[in-house]
């Protein structure tokens, strides 16, 4: 998550990019084989003000202008990263407090809900907010894209909303049919 667009240039250096702009920065995600490590100190820079390393080889690093984030960066090695991204863009620019900046570093809030494993990378929308909207009577991609934005920009998540729309009925069909016998 960076509050100024990283620069094309520097983003040539992964295997792999897709930028998304949101509320107040930008979005990336990216990965790589060989020279990532530099590349990824390339976009931060060696002046971080929060950095945590883990066992398993990830990484988690903040910068902030003040109090406010600037930019985060979660990286992790040989598998997915697992962090709320609406989380964390929501709070670039945004002035913490000593739990909100633990927060950056844990890659998801302290309280409260959220977002799930993101089905929408282009929006930054996760699963437990598709299934909300669904709850909440979304019945489509088309209703999905109005209500949470899903499926709204390149469309390549789109396989995956039919396949949560098409499970979240078989659910709620399921209890039907065994109330009928």
């Amino acid at each position: 998550m960076f509050r100024d667009e990283p620069a094309r240039q520097t983003l040539a250096q992964f295997d792999y990019w897709c930028l998304a702009r949101c509320d107040d920065g930008w979005r990336l995600e990216c990965a790589g084989t060989g020279k990532v490590q530099r590349a990824l100190s390339n976009l931060l820079g060696h002046d971080l003000d929060s950095q945590l390393s883990l066992p398993d080889g990830s990484l988690r690093a903040a910068k902030f202008d003040g109090d406010r984030l600037h930019s985060a960066l979660i990286v992790a090695k040989n598998r997915p990263v697992e962090v709320d991204r609406t989380h964390l863009a929501g709070l670039i620019g945004v002035e913490l407090d000593a739990a909100g900046r633990a927060s950056v570093l844990a890659g998801r809030a302290a309280h409260g809900e959220s977002a799930g494993p993101i089905i929408c990378s282009c929006e930054g929308v996760g699963r437990y907010t598709l299934l909300n909207a669904l709850q909440d009577g979304a019945r489509t991609i088309g209703d999905l894209g109005d209500r949470a934005r899903a499926g709204t920009n390149c469309g390549s998540c789109q396989p995956e909303l039919r396949k949560i729309i098409s499970e979240f009925n078989e659910s709620v069909a399921q209890p039907a049919k065994e109330e009928a016998v």
